[in-house]
């Protein structure tokens, strides 16, 4: 605990810093929600899934926005190194410190902005209100955040590859976006619509309010699995690659 107590409070410098990151995840926020405030309640009637792709995308994202990443970056010809990870250094700090400090600063940025998202729709979104009571509707965002914390902590776990500071960088990351996982994602969400006549929003409404209680306590056990699993997952990548 006492560990997890420093990692945090380096994790909280590094926040103040990045006001950059910081206003493209307000941003991002701003933009999605301004989306689903005229679409969420017309994707659900109309069994659309536009709404669903939002979320899943929103939530696994905004914490990843303008991060700083263990990437390695060339010094010279001869040489890469992270310097994030060279600064660090200079601290008296081991690996696990470091990986707690990582996977926690994606959590707190992530957790900051899913809160404002969630109360958005809730203030904006009448229908919302009367579908889900605030007991209901803190259940459902605390599914939605239990997921994106698990997801934004896959990506932190492995945001230690080596990094082409070049165009040609982007343009594939965008290609496996929009031609990889898109089509995966688009077709795993139609095949519930298939098999439930459902979309997935509406089968999380109907949990939050059949089952508050035990959704919200799920949702902090995966909070605290996701920790856990992606805290160690990251130590062991920095000590297979030698970076610290």
């Amino acid at each position: 605990m006492a560990e997890w107590k420093e990692a945090l409070r380096l994790a909280s410098f590094e926040l103040k810093a990045s006001k950059l990151g910081i206003i493209y995840a307000f941003l991002w926020t701003l933009m999605i929600w301004n989306s689903l405030d005229r679409s969420l309640m017309e994707s659900i009637n109309e069994h659309v899934i536009w709404a669903d792709v939002s979320f899943i995308l929103f939530f696994s994202l905004v914490g990843y926005i303008a991060r700083g990443g263990f990437y390695q970056k060339p010094i010279n010809d001869r040489l890469m190194a992270s310097h994030q990870l060279v600064l660090l250094k200079t601290l008296p700090a081991n690996r696990s410190l470091i990986a707690k400090r990582h996977i926690g600063l994606t959590f707190i940025r992530s957790v900051i902005f899913q809160i404002l998202f969630c109360l958005l729709l809730y203030w904006s979104i009448p229908e919302l209100r009367e579908w889900l009571n605030p007991l209901s509707y803190t259940a459902f965002s605390c599914m939605w955040i239990a997921f994106g914390l698990f997801t934004g902590g896959f990506l932190t776990a492995f945001d230690i590859v080596p990094r082409i500071d070049k165009p040609l960088h982007f343009i594939v990351l965008a290609l496996l976006f929009l031609f990889l996982f898109m089509p995966i994602l688009n077709i795993a969400l139609t095949m519930i619509f298939s098999f439930t006549g459902y979309v997935l929003i509406y089968w999380i409404i109907t949990a939050a309010q059949q089952a508050p209680i035990l959704i919200i306590i799920t949702s902090l056990v995966i909070i605290l699995l996701s920790l856990y699993i992606w805290t160690k997952v990251l130590i062991g990548n920095i000590q297979d690659r030698d970076l610290y």
